[in-house]
């Protein structure tokens, strides 16, 4: 019975060792398919990992392939735009050697003054130092002491104009006015600069007149406007902000017949108009063109002459630049000529092509020839006026 008892234990105490060997096994197996599935996770979170570098990588391939297309259609075009460049640059300088070119010259000159001589030139130059407001029609020399003549356009131009003058009576070079090539008026007072004979001495009967330019965006109309009545002193400095009134100190209420203008005279630059098929280009922007047609207005009711300075004619034509006397020869400057009578709506013998002192630091005779010239004519459109409105008044003046 002991026997069987100890036999019982004995099988009970295997049995037991038995659940716990079979539950540290589960325990195993457990803890294996845990660590299984843990595996299979991150194989999978690995996997997945994978796919979206790989897609990542495509989708970057498939960018730089776009952006090799890009940089393939980029450098096309950027040699098209460079063969168009190149062409652009050639249409250019084709266009540059049309307008600015030596033009077949004419067997005579298109006007039979000026002529280029020592001779014609002592004659003219004659004329204006013994000038005198309508000397031939019974006015005493010191009736009026001088005739006034205003320039008037854009910026640029009319002090060169008035140096190149002084210039041609003085014998030397000068630079009475201040000239130059910036964008905005060198001048910004009225300026009424008298003129000497060549002897440096004498003062002649004759004052030219210059003012600020004309200037997009800044209107000085009625402040040139009081110029022609004679309204402004000399020397007033423009307020472009507002025109000068009657209660200012530089008002001059009561003008004589020497404080105001006798002719204007209209200064445009040859070089900046273009009638070329493919560039086309004006005297002037709008905006200066409408402030001059504001100005003639005025000009016309008072019966004012009004004359256009061609001026930098030497620019446009090589020949002129060569040779200033061939000046009148030149078919495109008298076109030029036509064209700037049109522009501003008066007869193209209104017209005075000229050539400034600008490199040169001595005179010469052609361009001292044409600066008196011009000036001749412009004194005589004065006398008209004046013989036309003061006559009697300057015949019977003490």
């Amino acid at each position: 019975m002991a026997t069987l008892q100890l036999e019982h234990d004995r099988i009970k105490q295997a049995l037991d060792g038995t659940t716990l060997s079979n539950r540290k096994m589960e325990e195993e197996n457990a803890q294996l398919k845990a660590e299984r599935a843990s595996r299979d996770a991150e194989l999978r979170s690995t996997k997945t990992e994978r796919d979206k570098l790989n897609s990542q990588l495509m989708d970057i391939q498939y960018e730089k392939l776009n952006i090799q297309r890009d940089l393939e259609e980029l450098t096309k075009k950027s040699e098209q735009t460079e063969r168009q460049l190149l062409k652009a640059k050639e249409d250019i300088q084709n266009l540059t050697e049309t307008l600015i070119k030596k033009p077949k010259l004419l067997d005579g000159q298109w006007r039979l003054e000026p002529r280029f001589d020592r001779e014609y030139h002592q004659r003219v130059q004659g004329e204006i130092e013994y000038h005198w407001p309508l000397k031939h029609m019974g006015v005493a020399e010191d009736t009026l002491q001088h005739v006034n003549i205003l320039f008037i356009g854009p910026v640029g131009g009319k002090s060169s104009f008035i140096n190149t003058v002084d210039s041609s009576l003085r014998g030397h070079v000068t630079a009475t006015a201040s000239a130059g090539n910036r964008d905005q008026s060198f001048t910004s007072a009225v300026r009424k600069y008298p003129i000497y004979a060549s002897d440096n001495r004498r003062q002649l009967k004759i004052q030219l007149c210059d003012c600020r330019g004309l200037e997009d965006g800044v209107d000085i109309t009625q402040d040139i406007k009081s110029i022609l009545e004679g309204h402004i002193l000399n020397n007033y400095v423009i307020n472009t902000a507002s025109p000068l009134k009657e209660n200012m100190h530089a008002y001059n209420k009561h003008p004589g017949l020497e404080d105001k203008i006798h002719c204007v005279v209209y200064v445009l630059d040859a070089e900046k108009h273009s009638d070329h098929a493919d560039i086309h280009t004006p005297f002037t922007t709008e905006d200066v063109r409408s402030q001059i047609e504001n100005i003639q207005a005025h000009v016309d009711q008072k019966g004012i002459p009004q004359l256009i300075l061609l001026n930098k004619v030497d620019i446009v034509c090589e020949s002129t630049m060569q040779t200033t006397s061939d000046v009148y020869r030149s078919s495109l400057i008298r076109q030029r000529c036509i064209d700037a009578a049109e522009f501003l709506g008066l007869p193209p013998m209104t017209v005075l092509p000229m050539r400034n002192y600008y490199m040169e630091t001595s005179t010469t005779d052609d361009i001292g020839i044409l600066a008196l010239y011009n000036i001749r004519q412009m004194l005589r459109e004065a006398d008209t006026f004046l013989r036309v409105n003061h006559l009697e008044e300057l015949r019977t003046a003490k």
